[in-house]
């Protein structure tokens, strides 16, 4: 409900935002990305699955539009696949709402 009801959380991140400075890229890991093995997002604008029910309207057409970074998800899968974790690449799976 943060997105629709920021209260003093919002104003927080808002003061946050403009002391640090602007990221290169955002790493996020999701517990709505589950399968057999860790999957990493190479897709180039992927969009919003809202996979949630019984909240307000509004939620549900709130979207997340911050291209993805194919170059640097396959560095991290590279990374992890050196560390010998198992993982896959996905270009097709949304991002979660919770991103």
């Amino acid at each position: 409900m943060l997105a629709l009801e920021p209260g003093q959380v919002g104003a927080a991140l808002e003061r946050i935002r403009h002391n640090l400075p602007k990221p290169q890229a955002i790493v996020v890991m999701s517990a709505h990305w589950e399968d057999l093995s860790l999957e990493v997002s190479t897709a180039v604008r992927p969009k919003t699955w809202h996979d949630f029910n019984g909240f307000p309207e509004p939620l549900y057409h709130l979207s997340y539009p911050a291209p993805g970074n194919p170059q640097l998800a396959e560095e991290i899968i590279l990374t992890l696949q050196n560390s010998d974790v198992e993982v896959h690449a996905n270009a097709t799976r949304p991002r979660d709402h919770g991103v």
